[in-house]
């Protein structure tokens, strides 16, 4: 049974122990949900891992990812984003950008609307400057960083651009 428990995406660990002579007890601790992966015509909630949870509820504070193509049926057997879609390979190194920014909150990439999965890497797309930032993967984000915070400096761009730091 515990076995069984622990296959269901919304289950982090089970616990199932036996009292006789005719009680089981069962103990359940849910995955969290980390964000939402959003697509044409589906929003769904994903751990830490990129295990899909579910349907995404609407609003709130959770991290947004947009992967174009994401629809119907995007997860595979083992409930992960199939992927055949073109950047669903991306979605960990995703997790780990928006992780990083969230622990470098003076970094020069500003406050993030949401963060896009391309098949060629992670775009993060500013919610305060009319800017995408395409960083690629998730190595050397510090010295990203520093990258964008120099060229911000010397030559700011002042109409919507997509800054490459790949």
């Amino acid at each position: 049974i515990q076995r069984r428990l622990e296959t269901v995406p919304q289950v982090e660990t089970a616990r199932v122990r036996r009292t006789l002579p005719d009680t089981i007890e069962v103990e359940l601790r849910p995955r969290p949900t980390w964000g939402l992966v959003h697509g044409l015509d589906v929003t769904l909630a994903i751990s830490s891992e990129g295990i899909v949870l579910g349907p995404g509820p609407g609003g709130g504070d959770l991290p947004e990812i947009r992967l174009r193509g994401l629809g119907a049926g995007a997860v595979g057997a083992d409930g992960r984003l199939d992927p055949r879609l073109p950047g669903a390979e991306r979605l960990p190194e995703a997790i780990d950008v928006h992780d990083w920014l969230r622990d470098h909150p003076g970094s020069p990439f500003g406050r993030i609307a949401h963060l896009r999965l391309e098949p060629d890497g992670v775009v993060l797309v500013s919610a305060d400057r009319p800017w995408e930032i395409a960083v690629g993967d998730a190595v050397d984000l510090d010295g990203k960083a520093a990258n964008l915070a120099a060229l911000l400096r010397e030559s700011p761009p002042r109409e919507p651009s997509l800054l490459d730091l790949r």
